[in-house]
């Protein structure tokens, strides 16, 4: 079983708060009506049986928009407290163990705020 995590637990610099506002890194808006996070699904969801992200600073905007655009498709996983990117990655990986009867085969991990294919 292929699985993705996506890394949006911390919110965008200050810097690029002054345009887009307080939002987490995937939410970065990238053309009309599309967020990275839109981006990152379209490229990645043919590749991979579960695609998940963790969220933590203004979850909120996170968790409800992929409840009403990617219901079932994109799993949270709420982190219990914000530290350095090696815990998320390790919280989340545990969590993601936890909820997965299968093997996971291959396993990758992308920022939120990054697009790696074009």
């Amino acid at each position: 079983m292929n699985c993705l995590l996506i890394l949006s637990s911390k919110l965008i610099s200050e810097e690029m708060q002054s345009s887009f506002g307080k939002i987490p890194s995937a939410m970065i808006p990238i053309m009309s009506g599309c967020s990275l996070i839109d981006k990152i699904y379209e490229d990645y969801s043919k590749d991979y049986f579960k695609i998940f992200i963790s969220v933590y600073e203004e979850k909120e905007i996170i968790l409800d928009y992929i409840e009403h655009k990617y219901k079932d498709k994109i799993h949270p996983i709420i982190l219990d407290e914000l530290k350095d990117i090696g815990y998320s990655l390790k919280y989340s990986y545990q969590q993601i163990i936890e909820s997965i009867p299968n093997k996971i085969e291959n396993f990758t991990v992308i920022f939120g705020d990054t697009n790696l294919k074009e």
